[in-house]
């Protein structure tokens, strides 16, 4: 009779085991899924005649840092930022973007090239720093991305 009774216990905590492993990636879809059905901050930025030109969701800003804290306050630090830079915007607007976005408690921001005689844009991954080198040491996969 022991035997059975501690069969039956093993089966549960097996159970209850599986249960647990089986429901944990449905909780972390469901967390990616609610993400990315949140509206994404989209900022646009230009060149113009007198300098940088901000637009962010559609809408024209001087004060970028302001525009961006507003939308934080009201959509949360993990929302989705999309920076869309034009190919006359200065190469420092790649990194300064993610920065100002950082400042205004924005955590989740990707940053793409447009290129619009193609009508197309290819995302652009900052990487940690080297020392400036003709010859810079070859590191092929930083961040498990092949």
């Amino acid at each position: 009779m022991e035997s059975h009774s501690g069969n039956r216990f093993i089966f549960l905590v097996f159970l209850c085991a599986i249960t647990l492993v089986l429901t944990q990636p449905v909780q972390s879809q469901q967390a990616d899924s609610n993400q990315s059905r949140q509206k994404p901050i989209v900022v646009d930025i230009q060149r113009t005649r007198t300098g940088l030109r901000y637009r962010v969701d559609s809408q024209p800003t001087t004060d970028l840092l302001r525009s961006l804290s507003d939308l934080e306050q009201q959509r949360g630090p993990n929302c989705p930022v999309i920076a869309l830079l034009y190919p006359d915007v200065p190469i420092e607007w790649i990194g300064g973007i993610d920065g100002t976005a950082g400042k205004a408690q924005l955590s989740n921001v990707r940053v793409f090239a447009v290129f619009p005689d193609t009508g197309k844009m290819s995302e652009i991954r900052l990487l940690p720093a080297v020392p400036y080198s003709t010859n810079p040491a070859i590191n092929r996969d930083p961040l498990g991305i092949r």
